[in-house]
């Protein structure tokens, strides 16, 4: 009873959430108790096949929780109201990308991939690899779960720096096709997009970070729609069919990524999506009934990042593992809790409240800004950052894996690659087209 009275609480948890945002369904509040319904309209429908029952104190812990987000998000649309009170302008100039540029940049992630292919074979080939390429993800995959595995710094960098020129390049396409700029010629840059994709699947052996690219192409699509719409409210049926093509574009690539991996075959994709995106509710639930507070590190499930920086600096020694326990459900095994279990265990109760009210502050005055700003740049790195958002009622990204290194290097390479990509061809045209015009009136004088 009490899983049905979670659904109809985020039910109407949405409609508050429309209300207040006056319909906008992008809004962070809408977004993150979407996530969570999904979820746990997931979990009430394998309910009696997972054989558990929420308790009443999850359900009161979930709404909130959410509703703690909310209230940091319409404080923070408060604040950038009074800050930010002029109507940006409108840009839709093309981007244009030189043609040749494009190549070279081709067959420069052409050979990151051919690293990144070499690099885990090898990896794989330690695993006791005998089989060959086809059996390569699956061994290799083995050795990345092995305790005091790490990736090289040079594997490192290449796929930091090829999802940044994926995403230069995907912004570059999505927004001429928006703003109805786009030519035949624009199909190029979707190389890049695939070859990054192509170069993190393999690099990183997972499938999880499929989520967080559609994510940032989803995101950015919609934003670019309704800057296009003068941010008035996108159709609901638009983004309801925008988002299920997202959604099954990801469980191709989730499907094909896991068979090529062989995590699982045909006859379990259904109960494998749905253990991935459901059972994170019971779970949450298991470990709020069980929770014991014990002496411990602060920050111990959440800033992971952090103390990986302070143990390469000599300042801590302290070992930390990212992956929670495994808990069952009538032999179904799953470790993920939602982004709430890190906060509880790291922070406490009253630590998960003051830590959803930041980030309800943080996305909504992100959002606001973004929507008062002409610029795409603060678009996109909203849109990178709406992976937390949309994965938070499965898993807490936000601490966990963007406060880190590899969030700085990503933003260093994106300005380098917005540099060389864009700017710096462009300001070299503009300088060759003055030149000719310099000379073009010094022949007129004469």
């Amino acid at each position: 009873m009490s899983s049905y009275v979670l659904l109809a609480a985020l039910c109407l948890l949405l409609i508050i959430a429309l209300i207040i945002s006056r319909k906008d369904i992008l809004s962070p509040f809408a977004v993150s108790t979407i996530m969570f319904l999904i979820s746990t309209g997931v979990a009430v429908v394998y309910m009696s096949k997972w054989q558990f029952s929420l308790s009443y104190v999850t359900v009161f812990i979930i709404i909130s929780a959410l509703l703690i987000f909310g209230a940091g998000e319409v404080f923070s649309k408060k604040v950038c109201g009074c800050l930010f009170k002029k109507e940006p302008e409108i840009r839709l100039n093309r981007v244009e990308i030189p043609t040749g540029l494009t190549i070279v940049i081709i067959l420069l992630m052409c050979v990151f991939l051919l690293y990144a292919f070499r690099t885990i074979y090898a990896l794989s080939v330690q695993g006791g690899n005998a089989e060959g390429y086809g059996a390569m993800m699956t061994y290799a995959r083995r050795m990345t779960l092995q305790e005091g595995y790490s990736r090289s710094r040079g594997l490192n960098h290449i796929l930091v720096f090829s999802k940044a020129l994926s995403y230069i390049f995907g912004w570059a396409a999505l927004h001429n096709f928006v703003y109805r700029r786009f030519k035949k010629t624009d199909c190029l840059y979707a190389v890049p997009v695939v070859l990054g994709f192509g170069i993190y699947a393999v690099g990183t052996v997972t499938r999880g970070f499929a989520i967080e690219w559609i994510a940032y192409y989803l995101m950015l699509y919609l934003l670019m729609c309704s800057k296009k719409n003068r941010w008035k409210s996108i159709n609901i049926w638009k983004i309801a069919l925008v988002g299920g093509g997202a959604l099954a574009l990801f469980l191709v690539l989730f499907i094909f990524l896991g068979m090529a991996a062989n995590r699982f075959n045909l006859a379990s994709i259904v109960d494998t999506i749905a253990f991935y995106t459901g059972l994170s509710i019971p779970s949450l639930d298991h470990y709020i009934a069980n929770h014991i507070p014990v002496s411990q590190i602060v920050g111990s499930e959440t800033l992971y990042g952090v103390y990986a920086v302070l143990n390469k600096l000599g300042m801590s020694d302290v070992s930390m593992n990212m992956a929670l326990e495994f808990i069952s459900f009538n032999g179904v095994e799953g470790n993920v809790f939602t982004s709430l279990r890190r906060y509880i265990n790291d922070f406490g109760y009253v630590g998960l409240y003051i830590v959803q009210f930041y980030l309800g502050v943080f996305y909504g005055f992100f959002y606001n800004f973004v929507k008062k700003q002409s610029s795409e740049g603060p678009m996109i790195v909203y849109a990178i950052f709406a992976y937390p958002l949309v994965i938070q009622a499965i898993e807490e990204k936000f601490f966990s894996a963007y406060v880190a290194v590899g969030t700085v290097n990503l933003f260093i390479y994106m300005i380098v690659s917005y540099l060389v990509v864009l700017k710096i061809p462009q300001l070299l045209k503009e300088y060759r087209q003055r030149k000719k015009g310099v000379g073009y009136e010094n022949r007129k004088t004469n």
